[in-house]
């Protein structure tokens, strides 16, 4: 197990690159996580995982029903995530950014509220989304590098999704 070493980045409009004060990019730190860690942590407040290697027994992050309070919401750009995310029935008062990172299982988003961006830009999913009756009140971005290989969402949201990832199957739920 490695220890845990956080390097802030500067948050830029940018937000793809991470750059000090000056300017210069920033060397990024691998961490490896466990999803039990991983859960505490967020429970703790901590909402910045970028880069993480996360890593679970069960092959299943489960955040199901969690609240994040604070604006800033969960960060897991360029993460790799071995495993199923669960953050169904959870509400982010932020952005979810997933941009570049490497999901290895699907992510189910079921019935998640999300106040700010849902970030998929340059990310690789290799099982399957699950956005029926989730709420983004930000924007969506789904331009993936890779998958995921179905998306399932309601009849209301399936226009947008399917504009935004025109080649990827969408399941539609009808009620």
């Amino acid at each position: 197990m490695l220890t845990t070493v956080r390097v802030r980045f500067f948050r830029s409009h940018n937000k793809k690159y991470g750059k000090n004060l000056g300017g210069e990019e920033m060397e990024e730190v691998k961490i490896e996580l466990t999803f039990e860690e991983v859960k505490k942590k967020i429970l703790a407040g901590e909402r910045d995982f970028r880069g993480a290697i996360i890593k679970g027994g069960l092959n299943l992050l489960n955040l199901r029903g969690a609240t994040i309070k604070d604006s800033l919401g969960l960060d897991f750009r360029k993460a790799t995530i071995h495993g199923h995310m669960d953050i169904t029935e959870a509400t982010i008062s932020g952005d979810l950014d997933f941009a570049g990172a490497i999901i290895e299982g699907g992510l189910s988003l079921k019935k998640a509220t999300i106040k700010g961006e849902l970030d998929f830009e340059g990310a690789i999913i290799k099982g399957h989304l699950d956005l029926i009756g989730t709420t983004i009140e930000g924007n969506l971005y789904l331009s993936t590098k890779e998958g995921p290989t179905t998306i399932y969402v309601r009849k209301e949201m399936a226009q947008l999704v399917h504009w935004s990832a025109p080649r990827i199957s969408l399941v539609i739920e009808q009620h």
